[in-house]
């Protein structure tokens, strides 16, 4: 009897969930075209929507499970499968699994590249040494306008510096400005507009809203609210806000189902590759061969390192996105404290219709002020603001990019060390372990 009651509460959840879906679907047709919208027709087949449902009981779970001694014997269920707990577990784990995967094919192939460029640099020692007539800041300075003939020219006795990028920092400063510029503007393009339509519908149902939602409960619940600031069992600011954040839902979802970062990811990759391409451009005519060797492998660490930047990006672009929606109630509440607390202070025969009156006349005042269009402005500068700290975070590993590059194009003016015994036998040894490692990790990919 207990199970199917289960099953009936699992149906009647995944039945109130299509409808709820269907309803924003509706709210956003009607808000696309009001005169041509038709509620019977579906924009998408309702009856393949299967939303798992779990109706679980941890109290017995523990119990027959054995996890506290003495705790007794199980209410409704003789096995751990009747808790559906295990089927639970097993869906949050199927919900991991494709970040996780995430995880591990970055890690291998960041660990592939790490162990090539060990090799790189275990096989070019006493190939590369001081005697190449060229110096390592020339590639920084052919940017700044200089010719190959300017190069300075190094001998054995020489000092041999690691070239340096950061003179670059202007044009890695520019890339992160110029993609949060660029999603600025693509944030206000999409949902300015529904913003606005969506401000407007709010708006218009604020009032009603505020009436129904005092006629739906007793005095002393409804005053229980107020002096709550709106919110407890049920939340007058977020029901002021639902109609706003519906009509938005889905132009939301679709601007961050995009890969916002694509252009930037694009941008910064050919920034890279013409740093590259201009360093090695002046490495000594001995060393072209090699230097174009290393310049495919540092273009291999730039790809990744590219990578692993536009992940973190977007997980807290993703992130921050989520904390925005959140500000909308809160702002609401805000709003309307002022008449929270004339409505507290009246007292006596006939204070339940005064107070009803108060907070309808406070939200119809602040309707006339365009509270939703000011909700709709919370959005959009918690975008803005979360946009530019994103972009802070992308310049910062922008510098650390330019390092990496500086770190991988070092191994071309390698001092000559290549004549110790000692040296080159821990060399070896090092190189077949790394080769070893290159060896299973390719087992692993073909594997996979």
């Amino acid at each position: 009897m207990v199970i199917m009651g289960l099953q009936f509460s699992r149906q009647v959840l995944k039945e109130d969930f299509k409808t709820g879906l269907k309803d924003i679907d509706d709210a956003q047709q009607e808000g696309h075209g009001p005169n041509t919208f038709d509620p019977s027709v579906h924009i998408r087949d309702y009856d393949a929507v299967v939303l798992p449902v779990f109706t679980v009981t941890a109290r017995d779970y523990v119990r027959i499970t054995g996890q506290v001694k003495g705790d007794g014997s199980p209410a409704c269920f003789s096995n751990v499968e009747e808790t559906r707990i295990p089927d639970l577990k097993k869906w949050c784990h199927h919900l991991t699994e494709a970040s996780r995967m995430r995880a591990a094919r970055g890690f291998r192939e960041h660990l592939t590249t790490f162990s090539r460029s060990i090799i790189a640099f275990l096989e070019s020692v006493g190939e590369i040494s001081s005697r190449f007539p060229v110096s390592p800041g020339s590639a920084v300075t052919a940017e700044h306008g200089s010719s190959p003939s300017c190069a300075k020219h190094v001998g054995p006795a020489d000092d041999v510096q690691v070239p340096r990028l950061v003179k670059f920092e202007g044009v890695f400063r520019k890339l992160a400005d110029d993609c949060v510029a660029g999603l600025q503007d693509q944030f206000r393009t999409v949902l300015q507009k529904k913003f606005a339509a969506g401000a407007t519908h709010a708006a218009g149902g604020a009032v009603e809203t505020a009436d129904s939602f005092a006629a739906s409960m007793r005095w002393n619940t409804y005053r229980a609210t107020v002096s709550r600031y709106g919110s407890w069992h049920r939340d007058l600011n977020e029901e002021l806000s639902s109609p706003l954040m519906r009509r938005i839902a889905r132009p939301w979802a679709m601007l961050f189902s995009t890969d916002l970062f694509a252009p930037f990811e694009e941008a910064a990759l050919n920034a890279a590759r013409k740093v590259i391409e201009d360093a090695v451009k002046f490495a000594a005519p001995d060393l072209q061969e090699r230097a174009q060797s290393q310049c495919h492998l540092s273009m291999e660490e730039v790809q990744l390192a590219l990578k692993e930047m536009v992940e973190a990006a977007w997980e807290a672009m993703n992130d921050e996105q989520k904390e925005v929606t959140r500000r909308v109630t809160p702002y609401i509440k805000e709003k309307l404290a002022e008449g929270y607390d004339s409505a507290m202070a009246e007292q006596g025969k006939g204070s339940d219709a005064r107070r009803k009156a108060i907070i309808r006349d406070r939200i119809a005042d602040l309707v006339e002020d365009d509270l939703f269009i000011g909700a709709t402005d919370v959005l959009m500068n918690g975008l803005i603001k979360a946009l530019q700290a994103v972009g802070e975070e992308l310049h910062k590993s922008l510098i650390e990019l330019g390092n990496k590059i500086e770190v991988s194009l070092s191994i071309l003016w390698e001092l000559d060390i290549g004549g110790d015994p000692e040296q080159a036998k821990v060399r070896e040894d090092v190189a077949t372990t790394v080769h070893e490692l290159l060896h299973q990790l390719s087992l692993r990919e073909a594997a996979a």
